[in-house]
């Protein structure tokens, strides 16, 4: 929340006191007959007067204005969790899947750290769930974990898996079905892999492929 000070001041009370030879304020009352009559004026000016500082000082209070928030997105366009995991194993894991590649004459991949990260941040939510799916525990996929990280999401493709190491897990992607044909595919250009260990001790692996909208 903001909070802003505002404050009124009565004209009347301003014109009362202001002496515009002097710049400032003349506390002397006002009155065009002398004697006696000023000093009854004086005392009608100074009740005036105080009136009128209440009255400016109540004005002057603190007044809340509700604060401009921006917009929440999806709850489902967001990493569900974040964690270390295991650097040295997603590393294999990308070594892996370029290797698979090399030996089929494909393309090698290029890093990409914002894929690297939504690679992990999956790893990490299967570890924690023990469900191996390419599905977020907070209802992602993996076009809104591109998302979420600023990466154009024309061409992601995500693989997952469990088991003893990263090179096992690529050699069953490699069976014959869906899972080849994303491995080998031509339309990538860059990888991130990510490995978490689970509470049980197993390994959670995750791989994402991109094409950068090329």
């Amino acid at each position: 929340m903001i909070r802003r000070r505002w404050c009124w001041v009565m004209p009347c009370a301003l014109s009362a006191v202001s002496d515009p030879r002097k710049g400032f304020a003349d506390p002397r009352p006002r009155s065009d007959v002398p004697g006696q009559s000023q000093s009854r004026g004086s005392a009608m000016v100074r009740p005036a007067l105080a009136a009128a500082s209440l009255f400016a000082l109540t004005a002057c209070q603190g007044v809340t204005i509700p604060a401009m928030t921006a917009p929440t997105p999806p709850v489902e366009q967001a990493l569900a969790t974040e964690c270390r995991g295991d650097e040295q194993a997603g590393m294999r894991l990308s070594q892996s899947v370029n290797a698979a590649r090399l030996a089929e004459g494909k393309r090698d991949l290029a890093t990409d750290a914002r894929l690297d990260r939504i690679a992990l941040a999956h790893a990490c939510d299967m570890a924690r769930t023990g469900r191996a799916d390419v599905a977020g525990s907070n209802g992602s996929n993996v076009v809104d974990r591109a998302r979420s990280v600023g990466y154009p999401t024309c061409g992601v493709v995500q693989l997952v898996g469990t088991g003893a190491g990263p090179e096992a897990v690529v050699g069953a992607w490699l069976v014959p079905g869906p899972q080849r044909e994303q491995v080998l595919g031509q339309l990538s250009y860059q990888i991130g892999s990510g490995v978490a260990r689970g509470a049980d001790g197993r390994l959670w692996h995750s791989t994402v492929l991109g094409n950068n909208c090329r």
